[in-house]
């Protein structure tokens, strides 16, 4: 049995199920069983106590994804959409999904500053010919969106330190080196990925981009650097 408290003092016991079936008929040559300790996805949960719509959840006060398989009795409190941590989270994968789109574009661009304070996500680009067109950031639109119709998984990789410098280095990004050289440790540096695109891991993103209606971008310059900004449609 798993103990559940909510924050809000509601306490629940569920019944525990194992997260992997038997192999060879539940025993090996030697008569063991392959068993994994139980427990239930914090998804699971959400369900089994008629909560809808979680983003993601604190599990005894640390941010969680759904997916993780809870083993233990804790404290929970899951996040949604209109919380404040729902919001950062919201945030922070529309800058991600901003930086994909514009990526992906075929236009040399450099990026100078990015921010998700005070609700407003947006990236400065350093742009040839100061600007993006308007098909151009239809376009990066069009990559955004297919993204979030096709659902692409997003995770976190560590990659070696010298060799990440060496390709954002190739590729201009000198907002992230300069973040990374902020961070210096010549550990692993944690980057969100999404098919061929990774950029700085800056907290938990959402795991379902579905839950994303649309990203609308708009820009405008400020003398030499364009700022585009991300605008998310629930």
């Amino acid at each position: 049995m798993l103990n559940i408290t909510l924050t809000d003092g509601r306490q629940f016991q569920l019944e525990t199920v194992s997260p992997v079936a038997l192999k060879n008929e539940g025993t090996y040559g030697n008569g063991s069983i392959d068993w994994e300790d139980e427990g239930l996805y914090l998804y699971d949960i959400a369900a089994q106590i008629g909560i809808e719509g979680a983003l993601a959840a604190l599990v005894d006060g640390q941010l969680t994804p759904l997916t993780v398989f809870i083993k233990k009795d804790c404290t929970l409190q899951y996040v949604m959409a209109d919380d404040e941590i729902g919001k950062a989270m919201i945030d922070r994968t529309a800058l991600f999904l901003l930086a994909y789109g514009i990526k992906s574009l075929d236009k040399p661009c450099k990026r100078v500053k990015g921010s998700v304070a005070d609700g407003i996500v947006y990236y400065d680009f350093a742009v040839d010919g100061g600007a993006f067109t308007n098909d151009e950031l239809q376009q990066a639109e069009a990559h955004i969106a297919q993204a979030i119709a096709a659902n692409y998984p997003m995770g976190c990789r560590k990659f070696p330190y010298f060799k990440s410098k060496k390709e954002l280095l190739s590729q201009g990004e000198t907002y992230i080196l300069d973040y990374i050289d902020d961070h210096d440790d010549y550990g692993p540096v944690v980057m969100q990925v999404m098919n061929n695109f990774a950029d700085l891991d800056q907290g938990l993103l959402l795991g379902d981009l579905t839950l994303l209606k649309a990203i609308h971008l708009t820009q405008e310059t400020q003398g030499d650097i364009c700022r585009v900004t991300a605008s998310v449609e629930l």
